[in-house]
């Protein structure tokens, strides 16, 4: 196993040290907290929790980004992520949850950061989710599919998350629910 060094901006130093319990001033971050952190920054490297010793892992399927097509298809090339059995408890993880790269900074203001892993619940029998619940989306505008993440309002209705109303593509002809937001697995 490698020891990377990081350099860390002042704001998020003392982000670290105050998750992880340490002072502001210094700089002992946990050899774990490094290694997330190095293989998050490292594009080549798949995001994977640690496992605990002898507490055994849950393995789910991991897309690097809403997926702007057909969502089999995506989940036929999915990557894999690896949850210790203590985080996938906390979770309530379930079979056939989906690890997703949330990508911008409109949701935010619902505390999903820009490159934050959502732990999605696929949605069953064209069930839509409640209304306010974060959920995978899909914007059909044509023959063409575009992905968000956004809060689910109702079937013509998103939100960002500050609540503002998110504006449609122009040809938008359906918007179809896909999963909805379980919890956030990990974010820097």
């Amino acid at each position: 196993m490698v020891d990377r060094s990081i350099s860390f901006p002042p704001r998020m130093l003392d982000a670290l040290a105050e998750m992880v319990g340490e002072d502001a001033a210094g700089t002992k971050v946990p050899a774990l907290v490094r290694q997330a952190v190095a293989a998050f920054l490292d594009p080549a490297t798949q995001p994977v929790l640690i496992e605990e010793p002898g507490g055994g892992s849950v393995r789910l399927k991991f897309l690097t980004a809403a997926p702007a097509g057909p969502w089999t298809e995506a989940l036929d090339h999915a990557g894999e992520f690896i949850l210790s059995r203590h985080v996938a408890d906390e979770l309530s993880v379930r079979e056939g949850d989906v690890v997703v790269r949330a990508l911008g900074h409109s949701m935010e203001g619902a505390g999903i950061p820009d490159r934050a892993l959502l732990v999605m619940r696929p949605l069953a029998n064209n069930r839509p989710p409640r209304r306010g619940t974060v959920a995978l989306v899909q914007i059909v505008t044509g023959e063409e599919y575009q992905a968000t993440i956004k809060k689910w309002i109702s079937p013509t209705e998103l939100r960002d998350g500050n609540d503002a109303v998110f504006a449609l593509p122009a040809k938008t002809r359906e918007i179809v629910a896909i999963a909805e937001a379980v919890g956030v697995v990990a974010l820097l």
